[in-house]
């Protein structure tokens, strides 16, 4: 089985808010027995469908060293949004993802990618961009509603032996992680994947949905660097540092 189970994630600010505005999750855990190294959270931005060279890493933190068993939750809240800089020129606009994924010993154990899309708050500016982006006017909308969950089975010890609550997970349009699964199907691996909502299904072609979607959350480690932010409290409320990676 797996040592840690990302039993929760939930966005804890507005799902539709300013382009450049931080991102604030709040995260719950299980740890099946104490942990002797760190875990590092990363929040990933992708900014391009056809390149991983403008997936941006939004902000990263490590849990740890040491975290003891139990029931544990954190806010992670960026320090900083999304830099429109790196968002390749053409593709500001319209749907992409979000991905918050967990490592151990440098191996990812699971990945919660939610579909983003980028507008104009103006319906007459989404069709006619102006030739300078007014981001006073942009917004993102997270689908918070409907996350995608992957698992990934690694090696928690040093035996060559690896475990995995699940290899993909997904809920059942329950808008948490893990909820509506059982103990019995988290450990078999219960397949609870949903499509993407229609808003998002009917996006072009050309869109992060056709094409690099399902390969990032399939399992591609690409720019596995970014993070989160925030104090890890157990069921007892006891305070664990967290530090930047």
């Amino acid at each position: 089985m797996s040592l840690v189970s990302i039993t929760g994630v939930d966005v804890i600010n507005n799902t539709i808010d300013g382009f450049t505005e931080p991102f604030a999750f709040k995260i719950q855990l299980n740890c099946m027995e104490h942990l002797e190294s760190s875990i590092e959270f990363n929040l990933i931005y992708v900014g391009s469908s056809e390149s991983s060279a403008y997936d941006q890493v939004v902000d990263s933190v490590e849990i740890g060293p040491g975290i003891p068993a139990g029931n544990h939750e954190f806010d992670f809240i960026t320090e900083n949004g999304v830099n429109p800089k790196s968002v390749q020129e053409g593709h500001l606009l319209g749907p992409t993802v979000l991905i918050l994924n967990a490592s151990y010993n440098g191996q990812e154990f699971v990945r919660v990618g939610y579909y983003v899309n980028v507008y104009y708050e103006e319906p007459e500016l989404n069709e006619n961009p102006p030739p300078t982006v007014d981001f006073s006017k942009l917004r993102k909308e997270i689908l918070a509603s409907e996350p995608r969950v992957t698992r990934f089975k690694i090696n928690w010890t040093d035996s060559d032996l690896r475990y995995s609550i699940s290899d993909t997970a997904m809920e059942n349009n329950s808008g948490a992680v893990a909820a509506g699964m059982t103990d019995d199907q988290l450990m078999a691996g219960q397949d609870e994947n949903v499509p993407p909502t229609a808003m998002l299904v009917n996006a072009s072609e050309n869109s992060i949905l056709s094409n690099r979607l399902e390969s990032l959350m399939a399992g591609m480690n690409e720019n596995s660097n970014s993070s989160l932010k925030g104090a890890l409290v157990d069921s007892n409320s006891t305070s664990l540092d967290a530090n930047k990676a």
